[in-house]
């Protein structure tokens, strides 16, 4: 199933983040397509990751009370400032809260090491460079959590104004 989504940018602009936030994650989703279809699988794992930490902070900053406890009840500490979050903390959280589903906390955790091969030395001490599998993976993973978090989005809606 995870295979089967398909990247619609109106997914990405129902995304309970600021409209602003919304456009840059589009607009680098497009770039990470335009870098598969280029063979340049690095640059998309990359930019991939760097979606899926825009979407969290964007919907975390939707839903600060609600996150930062969260974050508390995660970690037993104060909250950082959202821009001090690493994505590792945004994927725990946002799973926590049921925001983003087990697969994509597990698939998020995956593509979040990808990403940070953005390191040359952590690339060459794990000899490993993205293919177009990897690269295709990750950018499905951002499809389906861009999915959860807009559903978390119409859930929260619906239970406000019940």
């Amino acid at each position: 199933a995870l295979l089967r989504r398909v990247f619609r940018p109106e997914t990405f602009r129902k995304l309970p983040v600021d409209p602003a936030m919304s456009t840059a994650l589009i607009e680098r989703m497009e770039e990470a397509q335009r870098c598969i279809e280029t063979k340049a699988y690095l640059a998309a794992v990359i930019l991939c990751g760097s979606v899926l930490e825009g979407m969290c902070l964007g919907f975390g900053s939707q839903n600060p009370e609600r996150v930062n406890r969260a974050y508390h009840a995660q970690y037993n500490k104060t909250a950082k400032q959202f821009h001090e979050w690493k994505l590792k903390e945004w994927i725990e959280v946002l799973g926590r809260l049921g925001d983003l589903s087990p697969n994509i906390e597990k698939f998020g955790h995956a593509l979040r090491d990808f990403r940070n091969y953005v390191h040359p030395a952590e690339q060459l001490a794990h000899r490993f460079s993205p293919d177009q599998h990897t690269a295709r993976i990750g950018f499905q993973v951002v499809v389906a959590a861009a999915e959860n978090l807009v559903r978390a989005g119409e859930l929260q809606n619906t239970e406000a104004t019940a």
